[in-house]
């Protein structure tokens, strides 16, 4: 048998690919999932197809109603919306080949960062990046896209240029271009591969010859900060990285020319989209029923600097966590499901003890230059904007926010495998070993935990069903849940299923609220579904099932007139006249502005020989209800009662000349005049 070291390199690349795309062959068949409906199905821009594309490029209509800019990852969902309409397993398909494709550059990128490793070693750093379960979310999710290509640019901008680098090549300003170019692509399609750009100067370091390039290294700091003013909008930065950036790399002036085109791009094309598109989106999406804030990131609730900085260490020791133990995996870290920690929990001191750590090894890898070090620098550069150090980020912690960084991660420890191979044995025999026996068991565990969390991903229903009991403490999980249960429970054909989902969305939203009392989108939801199910019932005969909704709703939300109004209409149905008085009164007051309660609660008046009230009532109805003919019919039927004729005429023929039809007031009209003994006039309103 071969030698597994022995096995060509080209091999290899097959072998990365093939790993990218094996684990997840079993998402093909699945529906659109969580954010897949903001961004596709839900989305007009999208769902025009190559119609769509000048509008996707020149305004934020990656998610409607959110400032998000990401032109090139929306213009594949348009294409493919184009020619394949709403069948999900073409977008599947190509999420899957690009993510093999992902793993391959990884591969590539490590054999130029690593040239002196052997490349089974980088190989290895590309199968655990192909099957690491932390990456479902972006590969499962269609809407990953814009991970996928982020990093998939940005490692290819990466693996240009520090090739050329480090091979002096004659053909460096060509590659210096296409760099510029790739990282242009790498930021359309998502703003965080920016923080690749901050590796960039370390690259250069690192595979400069002993003693390093300092023109060279200085120049890649003038890239990153052109590239940065791109990202940011600032064309003054961009375009003032122009001069420096073809003297510090060339002097001869073909290449100067070549680099100024390079830079140029990057001013140009500012101006060209910020014109039209706006800035670019630091907000990302987290769920369907969610609002902004403490419910996605629970940073915004913290009571000061303890809290704060406690937390944001508790999160990057959570990241890692996440690296080494995947699980549990969830979509959503949504209040409380990762709770504010103060400076003095454990878990705040157990994260800053191990960030310590990784800042000591950091410094030692720099003293004896170690392999690894490059890819606990490329973890650093990657996880830097999702720290909550510079700004404060829409989601308290993510998965996806994992992608990139798990690179760096995969890439360190790959190399810290053969640096300790290497210690313990010197033959070719005892190094392939220990890769296959120390590194195979992680790797199959691996492969198997995402093939089981990609079942999770399915469809949406089993998205929150089999991950709500990691996230008991969620509101936004719950609020969800809740959502995608009702959305069942209407498309379900047997009344049981229909019966069964409506129960569970009552539970799911009930416990959002009892997470965050707060939650007032899922607080209008579940009244308004309270108030469905009463329809449902009252319509079907189940009185008292409707009258349990409505004061079930109350209790929810007793500042809404519609449960009031609803439980009174009820009682006068029944004939329970104080009830209706007094939940008529209350729709009222709460802003119920509906002539039916006037009337109701008149009428209920009446028929407990409160005829004061009912006429006050009355009265008021004529004035808010100007154009109603009941309420002058009620007046008329008061002045009946009372002997008076001659008002209860005029009364009767203003609510006829409002509505000549109307029948209590004929029956008025009868009375009156059969009252007087006018025979013939009495027969007219017969």
């Amino acid at each position: 048998m071969k030698s597994f070291f022995r096995i060509r390199s080209s091999w290899f690349q097959v072998i990365a690919f093939v790993s990218g795309c094996l684990p997840y062959l079993n998402t093909i068949s699945h529906e659109f999932v969580w954010d897949d409906k903001l961004v596709i199905l839900e989305n007009e821009v999208t769902r025009a197809g190559l119609d769509g594309l000048p509008e996707i490029w020149t305004t934020p209509a990656y998610i409607a109603g959110r400032d998000a800019w990401r032109p090139l990852t929306q213009s594949t969902h348009a294409w493919m919306w184009e020619f394949f309409g709403d069948n999900p397993l073409p977008e599947h398909l190509l999420n899957i080949l690009i993510f093999g494709l992902c793993s391959l550059a990884l591969y590539r990128f490590g054999k130029i960062l690593f040239m002196n490793s052997a490349p089974s070693f980088v190989l290895l750093a590309a199968i655990v990046f192909a099957v690491h379960p932390v990456h479902t979310e972006v590969v499962a999710n269609v809407k990953g896209r814009d991970e996928l290509l982020s990093f998939l640019f940005s490692i290819l901008a990466l693996t240009l240029y520090l090739h050329h680098c480090r091979k002096n090549s004659k053909w460096r300003h060509y590659a210096i271009l296409g760099s510029i170019f790739l990282f242009v692509l790498a930021m359309l399609s998502k703003f965080n591969s920016v923080t690749m750009l901050a590796f960039l100067p370390f690259g250069v370091w690192w595979c400069s010859p002993s003693g390093g390039r300092r023109p060279e290294i200085a120049g890649s700091l003038v890239i990153a900060f052109g590239l940065l003013g791109f990202a940011f909008y600032s064309e003054w930065i961009a375009a003032l990285s122009i001069l420096p950036a073809m003297f510090l790399f060339h002097r001869k002036a073909r290449s100067r020319i070549w680099l100024g085109v390079a830079f140029l791009i990057l001013p140009v094309s500012f101006y060209f989209f910020r014109n039209d598109a706006g800035p670019y989106d630091m907000n990302r999406s987290t769920g369907i029923a969610t609002e902004p804030g403490i419910l996605n990131n629970v940073l915004f609730g913290a009571e000061g600097t303890s809290e704060t900085i406690g937390t944001t260490i508790a999160i990057m020791g959570k990241y890692i966590l996440l690296l080494f133990y995947p699980h549990p995996l969830v979509q959503s870290y949504g209040y409380n499901q990762f709770p504010i920690h103060s400076f003095s929990h454990p878990a705040a001191w157990l994260s800053l003890l191990v960030l310590l750590v990784m800042t000591f090894f950091l410094w030692k890898g720099f003293r004896k230059q170690s392999p690894w070090l490059m890819g606990l620098v490329l973890f650093l550069t990657g996880i830097s904007i999702y720290s909550e150090i510079f700004e404060l980020t829409a989601d308290t912690l993510a998965e996806r926010n994992l992608f990139l960084p798990s690179a760096g991660f995969c890439l360190a420890v790959a190399m810290v495998f053969e640096s300790i191979s290497g210690t313990w044995g010197a033959t070719g025999n005892f190094r392939e070993y220990f890769l296959i026996g120390f590194a195979g068991f992680p790797i199959v565990v691996f492969f198997v935990l995402t093939i089981d969390r990609n079942r999770d991903w399915r469809n949406d229903l089993t998205l929150s069903e089999n991950t709500i009991g990691y996230m008991e403490n969620n509101a936004v999980a719950y609020a969800n849940l809740g959502h995608h249960c009702l959305a069942y429970s209407i498309a379900a054909d047997s009344p049981a299923e229909q019966l069964r989902y409506r129960r569970k969305t009552f539970e799911a939203w009930s416990r959002a609220l009892e997470i965050y009392p707060g939650f007032e989108s899922v607080k209008r939801r579940l009244y308004q579904l309270y108030m469905d199910v009463y329809q449902w019932n009252n319509q079907n005969g189940y009185f008292p099932a409707a009258e349990e909704q409505l004061r079930q709703a109350i209790m929810l939300d007793s500042s809404n007139p519609a449960a009031f109004f609803a439980l009174g209409k009820l009682s006068f149905r029944f004939q329970k006249w104080k009830e209706c008085a007094h939940h008529m009164e209350e729709a009222i007051g709460r802003g119920m502005n509906d002539s039916e309660a006037w009337f109701m609660k008149a009428n209920s008046h009446l028929a407990l020989g409160d005829t004061m009230r009912a006429k006050k009532v009355a009265a008021e109805g004529i004035e808010r209800f100007a154009t109603r003919p009941e309420f002058y019919a009620l007046t008329a039927v008061y002045s009946l009662y009372a002997g008076d004729l001659a008002q209860a005429e005029s009364f009767g023929r203003m609510a006829l000349f409002r509505d000549p039809g109307f029948e209590p007031a004929r029956q008025v009209m009868k009375n009156v005049f059969e009252s007087k003994g006018v025979a013939d006039s009495a027969a007219i309103y017969r």
